[in-house]
Parts: C-alpha cells; structure tokens; sequence
C-alpha cells in the first residue's frame, strides 16, 4: 500500500539529546544593542529565513537571543520551528543593562555556546551570528571583554566550531562606517 499522503510533509516531534547529523549550527540572533532601524530588522528575519532553507534534512540548528529578548529555540530539524523563532525579534526592547553587560553579553554567550558545541561528537559545528554589526575589543579592557573574545576564538579553535557573523545594518556611511572600518 505504502506510506500516507502527509507522511512526508510532516516534521517529526520527537526531541532527542542524541545529535547525530551532518551538522550542528547555532544560531545567534544579536539582540544586545539594539536590532537597528525596520529595514536591518527586516533583513535579519529574512536572512535567517534564507539561511534555515539550505539547511539539509540531516542538519540540526538551534536559535538563542544572548539578551534573552525572545525565547530560543532548541536544536531542531524543524525549519518552521526555526523561522517562527525568529518572527517576534524587534517587537520588545532589552531592559537596561550594566555598565559592562553589553560587552560581554555576546562573547560570553557564544562561548559557551562554542563549549557545549564541543561536546557534540562527529558533525561539522557552527555558530552563525545575525546582527548589527560584532564589535570585538581589540586590547584589554576593564570590562573583560577582550579576554572573552580571545577566550572564545581558542576554544572554537580547540573544539573545532566555526563561527560566521552576518552583518544585517546593511552598508554604513559617515560616521557608523568609520567606526566599522576602524574597529
């Protein structure tokens, strides 16, 4: 007789802390300082969107807001899943932060994200960054920000995680550009 009609359009619900795929990704969506105007916040959804449809059926990815703005999402083959995780970013505001919190916020997130991805055996590992831009200190500061980044670039390195930032401002002019090209 063979397999239902739905059969092959219907994502499977079963949740599993045994990740064996072709690839791991995380992505991070960059909801610290800000989502920029309407249309940055428009091609971050978008871009996510695209980014999640090239995902292969073996592939599993996970989505995490650092500021924790919007919940995220758990490793999933579920494309729907992914870019619903997306749809709400830009619709809340993150509370204030410390003096130091938005230095920190995403190198901290992202390594620990880059250590949990270690631990996962067999599957090429990546995290994707989406968002406005990814300031890293250059020297030592008094926030421990330079450290974090050093300390994340290491262990990405040790646990073999590629990390791939997306620009989604778009291109900068004036001021906002000099600063980017400077940093």
């Amino acid at each position: 007789v063979g397999e239902p009609v739905w059969a092959n359009r219907v994502e499977a619900d079963v949740v599993t802390n045994q990740l064996a795929s072709a690839r791991s990704f995380v992505i991070v969506i960059g909801d610290g300082k800000g989502a920029g105007d309407l249309w940055a916040q428009r091609e971050l959804k978008k871009g996510v969107a695209h980014f999640v449809s090239q995902l292969g059926p073996a592939d599993v990815a996970a989505l995490v807001y650092p500021a924790r703005s919007h919940p995220s999402q758990s490793f999933t083959r579920d494309h729907a899943k992914l870019t619903s995780a997306v749809e709400p970013f830009g619709t809340t505001t993150v509370g204030a932060l410390g003096i130091c919190e938005p230095s920190r916020l995403l190198p901290e997130t992202m390594l620990y994200l880059t250590q949990d991805l270690g631990t996962v055996p067999g599957s090429r590992k990546a995290i994707i960054y989406f968002g406005g831009g990814l300031y890293i200190e250059k020297s030592p500061d008094e926030c421990g920000a330079h450290q974090l980044w050093m300390d994340l670039f290491a262990a990405a390195q040790m646990q073999h995680v590629s990390i791939y930032p997306i620009d989604t401002k778009g291109l900068r002019v004036g001021a906002a550009a000099q600063r980017v090209v400077d940093d």
